[in-house]
């Protein structure tokens, strides 16, 4: 594993040093974990659909104020995530993949009075795929949680915050299957 670390490391300073063309791991681990990775988010997003049909909030009748609450819950935004250029570096992308699975994770830990079976088994996902992306990325720097104070008052808003942490999710999982494949199409060897 320190071979791939190393490999993503010198990856990365040569993207940021010589600013050429991206130059990605060309190791087989890397690539096998990648694919797990894609793997994961591909479950996580059939699963998501589950999760919310557990919920009893009607979304479709408060459209309008979701975005609203969505700030006044104290919600964060998702970690933007773009393709592996060299002014965004493998590391940027997977230090950011790494924040958004932190923020996921910990908002359905803190909304744990609307925890279902699907919910549970979301978290589990969502755990294992930041395994993966730390197995991808060099030594964490991203140690610490994100922090967010949510501002839920009542059950109507547990459910509201569910919804809508996991209507985010859904959009962070497709930017992060979109940022897997194209790390993958960029590593050597591999056609675009």
């Amino acid at each position: 594993m320190n071979s791939l670390l190393m490999l993503a490391l010198q990856c990365c300073v040569a993207a940021l040093v010589c600013a050429a063309p991206v130059h990605l791991p060309d190791d087989a681990d890397f690539e096998q974990t990648l694919e797990k990775a894609q793997s994961l988010v591909k479950k996580i997003l059939f699963d998501i659909p589950s999760a919310q049909k557990d919920l009893t909030l009607d979304a479709s009748s408060h459209t309008g104020n979701l975005q609203l609450m969505l700030k006044t819950l104290g919600i964060p935004p998702n970690p933007t995530i773009k393709p592996i250029s060299a002014h965004f570096t493998l590391e940027v992308c997977l230090q950011r993949m790494s924040l958004g699975l932190q923020l996921h994770h910990s908002l359905l830990r803190d909304l744990t009075s609307a925890s279902t079976i699907a919910i549970k088994h979301l978290q589990v996902d969502l755990r294992d795929l930041q395994a993966l992306v730390n197995k991808m990325q060099k030594q964490s720097q991203l140690s610490e949680e994100p922090s967010f104070t949510l501002s839920i008052s009542g059950t109507y808003d547990v459910q509201v915050a569910t919804h809508l942490a996991l209507q985010q999710l859904r959009i962070f999982s497709h930017d992060l299957g979109r940022s897997l494949r194209n790390i993958q199409a960029s590593l050597p060897g591999t056609q675009a």
